[in-house]
């Protein structure tokens, strides 16, 4: 019997301690502040807010108790407010549906449900939270900055149904566990260090035109990136992102420490911009790069270290030769690698500073390019196909559009190998056989 009695006292405290039902409170203007003063002694769990409030109300919610890690607003009507005697963060005038900043900044909230009319979500709102999980209803058309910094325990972050043009800085700065991120088509501007130290794996982001200084820089898992063709990168964009290895899309410049320690493999398209910046692509893992014919200066350590580096195609600048500084390549034996260029072009190549001592080559069209003296990689056009032949076997081929999409790809194992039929008139060539890789633009 005392065994027994035991056994119902353990239970006892575990239902008190574990099932604890969530409070619900049905809220009028001004009534928010001192229910956060009770529940400071009363320490509930879980709250459901259902009424209405002021945007400024909510502002209390930062002085919750420890014991409060889910919030359901899901039900809660936010009415603008305008201050007369007295200002909050340097404001008087707040906005129906607007979350204030620092609303809930520092709590120890981990599942939230934001009001299903909410607008605005203020800077900082819930930076330094354990929050897990959020949902975005459709009617948030605008995030302030640092609106989930450090939120180290967010698993995603599903923004596609909002309306949002701008993903604000250090928006989710830190946010190391977020591996899925949903982006909508309304976003144009991405401002600096808004995702970086991230857990995000996979980035589309077609319609943003503008993208901050270390906007996706030091992200640990981005293996892939869908970017828009024409995109402004700014300064270290995605510097160190060391398996990043795909970025479909060709961004309009070549910002300082842009694509620095990447695992990048191909920039299709072409190195592009005015100017190359310094370390744009340092340690760059690429064997071959097209230099654009827009590109009218290299800068100090732009491809530093690329130690795969085996080619750089300058064909499509025939004469005219930019200027490159002496410091672009260190770290790279540029005597052995090939600058690729039209067999008329060569004499002026060969007498032009830093680029006389690369390996002078010619290719006039992309066919019978011989890689080295071992492996020898043969590409033609038949029609609509790619043929391809090799003294090795071609372990893989990948066919790109300009835009970078990905037309085909095959691993036949055969030294003779046809792909295709494509429609577009100019395609990228990506072939790996016997240990080299040639990447060649192929025109019908």
């Amino acid at each position: 019997m005392r065994v027994l009695r035991n056994i119902v006292a353990v239970l006892a405290v575990m239902c008190t301690a574990f099932c604890v039902d969530a409070e619900t409170v049905i809220l009028k203007q001004g009534l928010l502040p001192s229910l956060v003063k009770k529940w400071s002694k009363s320490h509930p769990v879980a709250l459901v807010l259902q009424g209405e409030v002021t945007s400024i109300d909510l502002a209390s919610l930062k002085y919750l108790p420890e014991s409060v890690t889910d919030i359901d607003m899901s039900g809660l009507a936010i009415k603008g407010v305008t201050l007369k005697n007295s200002r909050y963060m340097e404001r008087s005038e707040f906005y129906d549906g607007e979350i204030p900043p620092y609303a809930l900044f520092s709590t120890h909230v981990k599942n939230v449900k934001l009001p299903a009319s909410v607008s605005i979500i203020g800077e900082a709102a819930f930076a330094e939270t354990p929050l897990v999980s959020i949902e975005f209803p459709a009617t948030v058309s605008s995030i302030e900055p640092r609106a989930f910094y450090l939120c180290s325990s967010l698993q995603s972050a599903d923004l596609s149904a909002t309306s949002v043009k701008t993903i604000p800085e250090q928006c989710f700065y830190g946010c190391s566990e977020m591996k899925r991120l949903s982006i909508p088509t309304t976003v144009t501007t991405i401002e600096n260090r808004a995702f970086m130290k991230s857990g995000v794996e996979k980035l589309n982001i077609p319609s943003v035109s503008q993208v901050g200084d270390y906007a996706f820089a030091e992200m640990p898992s981005l293996l892939e990136v869908v970017i828009r063709n024409g995109a402004k990168l700014g300064d270290g964009a995605f510097f160190n992102d060391g398996v990043l290895g795909h970025i479909t899309g060709t961004p309009s410049n070549s910002a300082a420490l842009a694509m620095a320690n990447t695992g990048v493999m191909m920039i299709l398209g072409g190195v592009t911009g005015d100017i190359i910046e310094e370390g744009a692509y340092a340690n760059l893992k690429a064997d071959t790069i097209v230099i654009h014919p827009a590109v009218k200066e290299i800068k100090d350590y732009a491809f530093r270290n690329a130690a795969n580096l085996k080619s750089v195609d300058v064909s499509e600048r025939g004469k005219d030769v930019p200027v490159c500084s002496p410091e672009a390549f260190s770290g790279v034996d540029v005597s052995k690698v090939s600058l690729v260029m039209a067999k008329e072009d060569e004499e002026l190549w060969r007498t032009a500073p830093v680029w006389k001592d690369f390996k002078i080559g010619a290719d006039v069209t992309g066919i019978n390019d011989i890689t080295n003296e071992a492996v020898r990689i043969d590409i033609a056009c038949v029609g609509d196909d790619i043929k391809v032949n090799s003294n090795q076997p071609i372990n893989h081929i990948e066919v790109f559009s300009l835009a970078g999409v990905l037309l085909a790809d095959a691993m036949p194992g055969v030294e003779e190998y046809a792909i295709g039929p494509f429609a577009d008139d100019i395609v990228l060539v990506r072939i790996n056989a016997g240990g080299i890789v040639k990447f060649v633009k192929m025109m019908k």
